[in-house]
């Protein structure tokens, strides 16, 4: 750090060895620390004359379009910035600055995703970034991804807690506890556990255990595509294991493909041991049945399978709904506003119902 001393002896390198790009390089560098932009600028573009194509020359190449792009942004030219800073990272793909730079860009570009995948490149390179560290936890934050974001913070307390940025990543974490509390603790074991059937899942890839757990774990936040995904790689490893179909009849009926969840309780029941098991799946199989023809506007067969189940459960939430709205299609709108009345009765906050009966007055 005894830069006017470093100053006095590159220039003296510099006369005794006028054609080498390589004091010239380091005398910048003295310069660009000192502050003095100006005199750098004039050293790196020497250097670049002495030796262009050599890995000094590009390095002084670097060197300028960092300290281009950072003049840009002092201009508010956000676009011009970012450009500058990705022309550096075709030079050189791990040049942490331009990294940091371009993450920051993108953040305040409002493209998290963007930003999120240049801080964590920035970081495989370089895992002590505290700076780097800490904004990537700021924008998982922000993107209400508070597991990503707390796991990041705490890697910065725990590599720097005495340094501003733990300082702020501490203030940041307190914050999130104290808005959160258990729930991000609940959060956090959830995503421990996901992460722990994925690595067993590359380690095995037909760990059957993994895709069944992993699937029910992607049910539970109602990732359906996801979850789809895990339980048709259970039933493909061990086609005859009876909850996967029954998974994935379920997730093909939320989804509203009655044919696919058909497909799938059916095979649910026939492999099902159990026996008060098998009787709900079927259950599940009629209404889903009933579903299928009333979304093909076939309302009587419907209407049928519909009062069968009414006939087991007179107060099926579902089934009187569907009742009610083939009443409606059919013209019956006595019957319809009758059932209606009926579920509201049951169910005060079923507010499609109430839509619906409403409509029918209106109408």
């Amino acid at each position: 750090n005894r830069l006017d001393d470093a100053e006095g002896v590159f220039k003296q390198v510099v006369q005794l060895v006028p054609g080498s790009a390589t004091p010239h390089f380091y005398l910048a560098r003295v310069y660009e620390r000192s502050g003095k932009t100006p005199l750098a600028v004039e050293q790196l573009k020497r250097v670049i004359t002495l030796e262009p194509g050599s890995d000094i020359g590009r390095r002084a190449t670097v060197r300028l379009g960092l300290i281009k792009g950072v003049q840009l942004l002092e201009k508010k030219d956000v676009q011009g910035g970012l450009k500058e800073f990705q022309a550096v990272l075709t030079i050189d793909p791990n040049e942490l600055m331009a990294l940091f730079n371009i993450g920051t860009i993108y953040r305040e570009l409002k493209q998290p995703d963007e930003a999120v995948a240049t801080f964590k490149k920035l970081l495989e390179i370089e895992p002590r970034h505290l700076e780097a560290r800490l904004r990537l936890g700021v924008i998982y934050m922000e993107a209400k991804q508070y597991v990503e974001s707390s796991r990041e913070l705490e890697s910065v307390v725990s590599m720097g807690a005495n340094t501003p940025f733990g300082q702020q990543a501490t203030a940041i974490l307190r914050n999130m506890q104290e808005t959160f509390g258990e729930k991000l603790a609940e959060a956090r074991k959830l995503v421990d556990e996901m992460e722990g059937y994925k690595k067993a899942l590359v380690i095995n890839p037909d760990d059957l255990a993994a895709h069944f757990n992993l699937g029910v774990l992607y049910a539970k936040q109602a990732v359906r595509d996801e979850a789809l995904r895990e339980f048709q790689e259970v039933a493909r490893i061990k086609p005859d294991h009876a909850k996967a179909h029954y998974y994935i009849g379920l997730i093909q009926d939320d989804k509203g493909l009655y044919e696919k969840a058909v497909d799938a309780y059916n095979k649910a029941v026939t492999l099902e041991k159990d026996p008060a098991e098998a009787e709900r799946i079927r259950e599940k199989l009629q209404v889903a049945v009933a579903r299928d023809l009333y979304a093909k506007d076939k309302l009587d067969l419907a209407k049928k399978h519909f009062d069968d189940l009414l006939q087991k459960k007179p107060n099926d939430m579902l089934a009187l709904f569907y009742t009610a709205l083939i009443q409606s299609k059919k013209g019956e709108t006595g019957e319809a506003e009758r059932t209606y009345q009926k579920i509201i009765g049951l169910y005060p906050d079923n507010l499609g119902a109430r839509a619906n009966l409403a409509l029918l007055y209106e109408s």
